[in-house]
C-alpha cells in the first residue's frame, strides 16, 4: 500500500506539473491465454518502407520547439571511447583520460537518451519547453549523435496532426495518451549488435507503433499497427526477437488499461501475441530476456503491487511461474536466476504469511529464504553474483546459492571496476572511497558526491562532487593513488555512459 500511494503521489505530481518522464513503475505483462487480443498476430510486410520522417511542424497554437543544435566540441579524442553524461543544459562528453574538457555535444537536456552497445551512436528523445520551461507533451522529436565530432541529425518527428496535443485537449485524451507511450514510458531500446535502434513513435497513424530504424540503410520501418498505445520495447539477447507492450490508458495512479504484449520475430518479421493480459492485472513489466529466448516478466495490481512472476516463450508459448504471489524486490541474472523477495510485514499482509527475505529461484528447493531481505542488491557482472547489503554486512550471493562475506567495512553497494579488481563508494552525504577489491578501501575525497563510473580498464573513476577543498564539478580519480583531479569545473552530471568506437 505504501509503494501504490508514492506511485499514486509521483503520477498526480506530474500530471500538475505537466512533465513528462519514465513511469515510476514500468507497466508489467502476463500470461493466462484467453480473449482476444487488441493486436492482432499476423505475419507483416518482411521489409514495410515507410514515407520519410516528417520535419518538425509545430501544432498551433504550441510554441516553437526548441532547437537541438549542432554544437561544435573541441578537444575530444578521434579513437575514444568517450564519456557521455546529462547536465541542465543538455548532453556532455569528455575523453577516458579526462582531457579535452566536458564538451557539449547536445542541447538542451533530452526527456530520454539512449548509448548504442558500439558504433559511436546515441539516440536522444526531446520534446518541448512550455512558457514556464518545463517540458511539456508536444512535439516530440527522435535525433541521433554520433561520435567524435557529436554531430547531430534529426530523425523525425513522433507525432503528427491527427495525435499531435492541442490547447483544448484534457490529460486523459487520446493524444496524451499518445505522448505518455513516447516519453512517460521506457523507450529507445537499441539492438544487441548496435545496428538497429527500436522505438516508439505515432507519426505514421493515430496511435502509438513500434518503429526501428536502421543505422546501415538509414530507414525507418514499421513493425506494429494497432488501436492500443505500443510501449517499451525489449530485444532478446541474440536480437531475434524484439518485444513490446501496449494499453489503451496510462491511468492516474491505480495501473494501466493493458491491451497485451508482442514480441516480432527480426527474420521475417512475424508478430507473436505474447498471451492474453488478465483482467486483474493493471500493468505489466519486462525485465529481460533469458538466453532460451523466454521473456521474464510480471504483474501489478493497486492492492499489494507486483506479482505474478513468471517467464513465457513466444513461440512455444510456455509460461513457467516463479513466484505466483506478490513481491517488493527482483534482480535478474544474464542466464535468467532471479533474487526476489519481501520483508516480513509485507509477507504478512500480502503473501499470506510467507517468510520474509531473499530467494533465488535457480535453487530446487524455493519455499525457504537464503538471506534477510534487502532492497540494496543488484547482479554484479564481474564477480559472477548478486552482492547483498545490509547496514553491517556485504554478501556475494552466486547463482548456486554459495555465499561469500566480503571485507567492507562501508554500508551500501560498492562500484566494482569492469575487471572486478577494485571497488568504490560514493556518498551523497559525503565522502568517496576507493580501493583493491575486498580489501579495505581509502577516503579519497571529502565533499558530497555522486554518479561514479570506472574507466573501462578500470585504472580510474569518475565522478561529480563538490568539496570545500577541491572545488565543484566532474572529478577524476586514478589508480594507485586515486588522487581526486577536476577535469570539468562547476559542472553538475548525471548518468554517465561510455560511448564504445
Amino acid at each position: 500500500m505504501k509503494k501504490f500511494s508514492l506511485l499514486l503521489l509521483f503520477v498526480l505530481l506530474i500530471m500538475a506539473c505537466n512533465l513528462p518522464q519514465f513511469a515510476a513503475r514500468p507497466t508489467p505483462l502476463r500470461g493466462n491465454p484467453s480473449p482476444t487480443p487488441t493486436l492482432p498476430s499476423a505475419t507483416l510486410p518482411p521489409s514495410p518502407t515507410l514515407p520519410p520522417p516528417p520535419t518538425l511542424q509545430p501544432t498551433q497554437p504550441a510554441l516553437p520547439p526548441q532547437p537541438s543544435p549542432t554544437l561544435v566540441p573541441v578537444g575530444l579524442s578521434n579513437i575514444g571511447p568517450w564519456l557521455l553524461f546529462e547536465s541542465t543544459d543538455g548532453l556532455f562528453a569528455i575523453n577516458a583520460d579526462g582531457t579535452g574538457g566536458a564538451v557539449q555535444v547536445f542541447g538542451p537536456r533530452p526527456a530520454q537518451w539512449s548509448v548504442s552497445p558500439r558504433g559511436r551512436r546515441a539516440a536522444v528523445l526531446t520534446n518541448t519547453l512550455d512558457e514556464s520551461g518545463f517540458w511539456s507533451y508536444r512535439d516530440p522529436v527522435l535525433s541521433l549523435l554520433t561520435f567524435p565530432g557529436g554531430q547531430v541529425r534529426e530523425l523525425s518527428v513522433l507525432t503528427n496532426e491527427e495525435n499531435a496535443i492541442l490547447d483544448e485537449n484534457m490529460p486523459g485524451d487520446a493524444a496524451y495518451q499518445v505522448a505518455r507511450a513516447i516519453l512517460e514510458q521506457p523507450n529507445l531500446a537499441w539492438s544487441p549488435d548496435g545496428q538497429s535502434l527500436a522505438f516508439i513513435g505515432a507519426y505514421a497513424g493515430p496511435t502509438a507503433d513500434l518503429y526501428l530504424y536502421d543505422a546501415a540503410t538509414e530507414r525507418i520501418t514499421r513493425l506494429s499497427d494497432g488501436p492500443s498505445q505500443a510501449f517499451w520495447p525489449s530485444w532478446s539477447t541474440d536480437g531475434r526477437y524484439l518485444a513490446h507492450l501496449g494499453a489503451e490508458h496510462f491511468g492516474t495512479g491505480a495501473g494501466y488499461d493493458m491491451s497485451g504484449g508482442w514480441a516480432v520475430r527480426m527474420s521475417d518479421r512475424k508478430l507473436f501475441t505474447l498471451y492474453t493480459v488478465s483482467d486483474e492485472s493493471s500493468g505489466e513489466s519486462l525485465l529481460g530476456w533469458r538466453d532460451d529466448g523466454s521473456l521474464v516478466l510480471y504483474s501489478f495490481d493497486p492492492i499489494c503491487g507486483d506479482k505474478a512472476l513468471r517467464t513465457y516463450h513466444p513461440e512455444t508459448m510456455l509460461t513457467t511461474p516463479i513466484q505466483p504471489g506478490y513481491f517488493t524486490a527482483v534482480w535478474a541474472a544474464p542466464d535468467g536466476t532471479l533474487l526476489y523477495g519481501w520483508d516480513d510485514d509485507f509477507g504478512q499482509a500480502c503473501n499470506n504469511g510467507a517468510a520474509g527475505g531473499l530467494y533465488l529461484s535457480s535453487l530446487p528447493a524455493k519455499g525457504q529464504p537464503v538471506l534477510p531481505f534487502s532492497y540494496t542488491a543488484d547482479w554484479e557482472p564481474a564477480l559472477g553474483g548478486f552482492l547483498v547489503a545490509t547496514d553491517t554486512t556485504l554478501t556475494l550471493l552466486k547463482p548456486n546459492g554459495q555465499q561469500q562475506t566480503l571485507s567492507a567495512a562501508l554500508p551500501g553497494l560498492p562500484l566494482l571496476s569492469p575487471n572486478g579488481q577494485r571497488w568504490a563508494w560514493v556518498s551523497s552525504e559525503g565522502g568517496v572511497w576507493a580501493g583493491t577489491f575486498n580489501q579495505a578501501p581509502q577516503a579519497i575525497f571529502d565533499g558530497s558526491a555522486h554518479d561514479a563510473i570506472w574507466t573501462l580498464d578500470g585504472n580510474a573513476l569518475f565522478f561529480f562532487g563538490d568539496s570545500p577543498s577541491l572545488g565543484q564539478g566532474l572529478f577524476r580519480a586514478a589508480a594507485p593513488d586515486f588522487i581526486p583531479t577536476l577535469v570539468a569545473e562547476a559542472l553538475d552530471g548525471g548518468s554517465p555512459t561510455w560511448v564504445l568506437p
